[in-house]
């Protein structure tokens, strides 16, 4: 019983400083971790601010280095796929000149036959 009275006691001692954070911060972080925040730093906000911003300037971090890799990657994919259609147009271009010699070989194999 006494643990309920405590909670309750402190969630009403913090409640400007967590309906303060809730404002500044939106819908970026629950109530809840706000109120785990501003109990474990003693009510102080500024340390409570500090924290949340530490937090997503390495969230932040975290995903401007996914950010860095992704692109990265695509870009050795996308040379990586060009590189492929060039030697597709190519070996494209080979097969038309192979092509072309075997229509011209039996041509005059033809007219060789014919007119000989």
């Amino acid at each position: 019983m006494q643990d309920s009275n405590d909670g309750n006691e402190k969630d009403r001692r913090y409640a400007k400083e967590i309906k303060t954070l809730v404002r500044l911060f939106g819908e970026s972080i629950n109530e809840e971790e706000l109120q785990n925040k501003i109990a474990y730093h003693n009510g102080n906000v500024e340390l409570v601010i500090k924290d949340i911003v530490q937090q997503f300037v390495e969230k932040e971090s975290i995903n401007l280095s996914f950010l860095s890799f992704y692109l990265s990657k695509k870009k050795k994919t996308d040379k990586l796929e060009a590189e492929r259609k060039s030697k597709n147009k190519l070996e494209n271009v080979e097969q038309v000149i192979i092509n072309l010699f075997h229509l011209f070989v039996s041509g005059y194999q033809i007219y060789f036959y014919l007119f000989k």
